[in-house]
C-alpha cells in the first residue's frame, strides 16, 4: 500500500457571489478517506464536503482564505495540505 498523501497542489480563487467547487484529491492510505478542516476557514457559505473533499458554496465576501485541509484513511493515517 501506497503512503496516504494530498496530491492537490492549488486550489482555483473563487469571487464573491459566484459558485465554487473544489476538489482536494488524496491516494494510497486505506480508503474510504475523511476530509477536514485543520486550521482557517474556507469563505464564508463554503463549505468542505467530508466523504468527498470538495469545497462547495458561493463565497459571500472577496478576499483570501488560508485553509489546512487534512485526509485521513480508515487506518488512521494521515496527510495536511496548506492551500
Amino acid at each position: 500500500t501506497l503512503p496516504l498523501y494530498i496530491t492537490t497542489g492549488k486550489l482555483p480563487s473563487g469571487r464573491a457571489g459566484g459558485n465554487y467547487r473544489a476538489r482536494v484529491e488524496a491516494v494510497g492510505g486505506m480508503p474510504p478517506y475523511a476530509w477536514s478542516i485543520d486550521r482557517g476557514a474556507p469563505a464564508s457559505s463554503v463549505t468542505l464536503d467530508r466523504l468527498s473533499g470538495e469545497l462547495i458554496g458561493t463565497p459571500a465576501e472577496s478576499g483570501t482564505s488560508t485553509l489546512r485541509i487534512r485526509v485521513t484513511d480508515s487506518a488512521g493515517a494521515a496527510d495536511i495540505a496548506e492551500y
